[in-house]
């Protein structure tokens, strides 16, 4: 046994290049060789150590941005550097990869006849072939859409211009149903870039939006002079507090009536944005919470808009984020991005924006996006992968929670599949687990004031996720005395 780790470790680079050229040869999600952490040089981490004010700009995956990363030897869940350190990242870029880095089945796409065919030649869709294009997006796209809607809308960028663009598509479609606002140039809000729309906008229609307590300020919306609410703060294990919870929730819907009678006569709500889960602090809240939440905006008109940019595609142990909260009327609006390669809105064709305020789509180069879209959804399918990331997420939440209740090292354990969140007494011990863990080659995220969270791939396995536990076993809190965390 000791023959063998003295093995791989004295001859990493050989084994790695075997198993990488077997896994290419029989088509292996990622490379084997890959499935332990190991840390050679922690030392760097000291040089990132110095707290600043402002918990925002002390992400360690930030601190570590300059720090030199190998992508071309990274592969599946491990993130490697130069110094020899492979490191189990649970992070994932903010949760963008889905399938981890350089994973063989993906980078296969390259070479498929559709792709080089499709993107050798035709560079937009105005250039392709409608009706090929059309039974392109039919058969590809639409068939992983949220359920009851067949429009699609592909943006530039990422997630946060399908947010953008969702909202101006939404507050279109306001407009269209209650009237009024002639002296709004609307072709120019529809061409307009998302901060130019707004101005035009001349603080006369406002957006409704949520952002967690744990991560105060971090609402990319409220500069705009847009109502920000609260996600209800529930305290777990839920069912210990359920009275608390519940009475947490109808205070937050209490304040959401509040806020649109309050700006009806000034500058009325015109949309109203959630996301299944915050992306900053982990924050959510009962499906009960959302069904009611959908209930008023469709009581007073106003179209809905679920972000999905970071919870779609299967980490909340669901394709999408919202199907958890069985919603009797869909939303208007589904923003998804990040992880799905391409970024855009689902919405229905009475919402979708047409003629004069028409909204801008893809441009040159970018329908390569739209296929890896359908091959990243194809893949998952293929796969079962969102039953196993509800199989991965039951060990982390009960392993963790089995060593907690010894150790008490965290609170608040909470989200859905493996988009989860764990709370600390104050940001310094957030912040000191966390680098405990990356001294044990575990990255996670520091997602608010005194929040870690963990947003894998989709292709972490339980084997793997045991050394996060196993990380938890070996930690005792004396150790944030010692010298190196400080």
């Amino acid at each position: 046994k000791m023959f063998w780790r003295e093995f791989n470790q004295k001859n990493w680079q050989l084994v790695r290049k075997v198993t990488n050229f077997s896994s290419k040869t029989l088509g292996l999600p990622f490379a084997v060789a890959l499935r332990n952490p190991t840390v050679v040089n922690a030392d760097y981490t000291s040089s990132h150590s110095k707290p600043v004010n402002e918990w925002m700009k002390t992400s360690l995956e930030d601190k570590l941005a300059g720090h030199l990363f190998d992508y071309k030897k990274s592969r599946g869940n491990f993130v490697c550097d130069y110094e020899g350190n492979e490191i189990l990242d649970l992070a994932m870029q903010g949760g963008n990869l889905a399938f981890g880095y350089n994973p063989n089945s993906f980078l296969h796409l390259r070479v498929r006849k559709l792709y080089n065919r499709l993107t050798s030649s035709i560079k937009i869709p105005t250039k392709m072939d409608s009706d090929d294009y059309m039974f392109y997006i039919k058969t590809n796209i639409l068939p992983y859409a949220p359920k009851g809607m067949g429009e699609v809308h592909f943006t530039k960028g990422k997630g946060k211009l399908a947010v953008e663009s969702s909202i101006k598509a939404a507050i279109l479609s306001y407009r269209k149903s209650r009237g009024g606002f002639e002296d709004i140039d609307w072709e120019k809000f529809a061409a307009s870039d998302f901060s130019d729309s707004v101005d035009l906008l001349q603080d006369r229609i406002s957006v409704l939006s949520f952002e967690s307590a744990r991560a105060p300020g971090s609402n990319y919306f409220a500069k705009h002079d847009w109502p920000v609410i609260h996600t209800p703060d529930l305290t777990y294990p839920y069912q210990k507090n359920k009275k608390d919870n519940i009475q947490e929730e109808n205070r937050r819907l209490k304040e959401v009536r509040e806020t649109i009678a309050a700006r009806e006569s000034s500058s009325p709500v015109g949309a109203i944005i959630v996301e299944p889960i915050t992306f900053l602090g982990n924050c959510m809240a009962t499906p009960t919470f959302y069904r009611k939440l959908r209930d008023i905006a469709k009581e007073h008109n106003i179209p809905f808009i679920v972000d999905e940019t970071r919870t779609g595609f299967g980490k909340t142990a669901k394709f999408w984020g919202l199907e958890h909260w069985h919603l009797d009327d869909m939303p208007e609006f589904v923003a998804f991005g990040g992880s799905s390669a391409a970024s855009g809105f689902f919405t229905t064709r009475d919402h979708i924006p047409y003629g004069p305020h028409k909204l801008p789509t893809i441009g040159d180069e970018s329908l390569s996006n739209v296929i890896e879209f359908s091959e990243t959804a194809e893949y998952i399918k293929k796969k079962s992968l969102v039953d196993k990331v509800e199989d991965v997420s039951g060990f982390i939440k009960v392993e963790l929670d089995r060593i907690n209740k010894k150790k008490g090292i965290y609170t608040n354990l909470r989200g859905n599949g493996t988009f989860l969140g764990l709370d600390f007494e104050d940001y310094y011990r957030a912040r000191h687990f966390q680098k405990y863990l990356l001294r044990n080659g575990v990255l996670v995220s520091l997602v608010g004031q005194q929040t870690l969270g963990i947003r894998p791939s989709l292709l972490l396995r339980p084997d793997q996720a045991s050394h996060l536990r196993d990380a938890f076993i070996d930690y005792y809190p004396r150790f944030h005395t010692d010298v190196w965390l400080d």
